[in-house]
């Protein structure tokens, strides 16, 4: 999320991607592509900010999945919208405002943390730390009344390519089984806690279901039914040009580029390759 940059960097990102966008032709070279968002919560404050993010960007919002080319490919410019650990806020303050739009967001939820704070590890200056998780009837209500798409995001929230064989399972096999029970609904969709993966993980969650993975890295969706779909970290708090741009793809640049950064980090260090995100969801 840009604003955790700092104001200077900020301002880097944002002349890097205007450029980026202008140098794609107006954006026109991602016709055929997603750009998929990740939100968290959406707090009192951010209501109207929120809105204004999503009155700015209907004519491109749909539903996570839908809208594939005959061809697999996404029929796209499109805009897919999801939120990480389905906070108790979003049932007033983002999900009437997308209904009104006919809007229906990917909402990721952590099945041993309903009705409750965050019990994962968060900083202490993180502004969702004390905000409560739906319950699991407030969430199963959301998806009987049409309102979200239910996603699975682990048991507890744990980094995944840190657990064992027999731990990764569980979180991953006991929170799909968890959910489908709950909502009465296929449960395909996986987003890793903290964006982290390693081929481990993936193969993993291939086993226990899950169709489609969702991490943090900044990339565009060109298949439908891409195994691992990029994200690009959003809060209502962005400055409406950065969301407008990120919409736009204009903030397609950041992959590659912190893709160069870890890949270095990497070499100097003199660790084997990972596909660790390294962003914190």
């Amino acid at each position: 999320m840009y604003d955790k940059r700092g104001l200077l960097v900020r301002l880097v990102y944002l002349c890097l991607a205007l450029l980026w966008w202008l140098l794609t032709g107006f954006g026109r070279a991602y016709r055929r592509r997603a750009v998929v968002l990740c939100y968290h919560g959406v707090r009192d404050e951010q209501r109207e900010r929120f809105a204004r993010q999503i009155r700015q960007a209907r004519s491109l919002l749909r539903t996570p999945g839908d809208l594939a080319a005959e061809d697999g490919s996404v029929a796209g410019p499109v805009v897919w919208l999801t939120f990480d650990d389905a906070f108790a806020n979003l049932l007033d303050n983002a999900l009437p405002v997308l209904q009104s739009h006919n809007a229906k967001p990917l909402v990721f939820a952590v099945t041993g943390n309903f009705d409750q704070p965050p019990r994962w590890p968060m900083p202490a200056d993180h502004p969702e730390r004390n905000e409560r998780v739906m319950s699991a009837a407030e969430y199963s209500a959301a998806v009987r009344e049409d309102l979200l798409v239910p996603g699975a995001h682990t048991v507890s929230h744990a980094r995944l390519p840190d657990l064992d064989d027999h731990a990764l399972h569980m979180e991953l096999e006991e929170c799909r089984r968890a959910l489908e029970e709950l909502t009465d609904r296929p449960i395909v969709d996986l987003a890793l806690p903290y964006g982290e993966f390693d081929e481990r993980v993936l193969q993993a969650a291939c086993r226990a279901g899950y169709q489609r993975t969702y991490t943090l890295r900044e990339q565009l969706v060109s298949d439908n039914q891409a195994p691992v779909i990029g994200r690009f970290g959003m809060t209502p708090d962005t400055w409406l040009i950065e969301f407008v741009l990120t919409c736009a793809g204009g903030y397609a640049w950041l992959g590659p580029y912190r893709g160069l950064l870890r890949r270095l980090r990497r070499v100097c260090a003199g660790r084997r390759p990972t596909l660790s995100a390294g962003e914190q969801a």
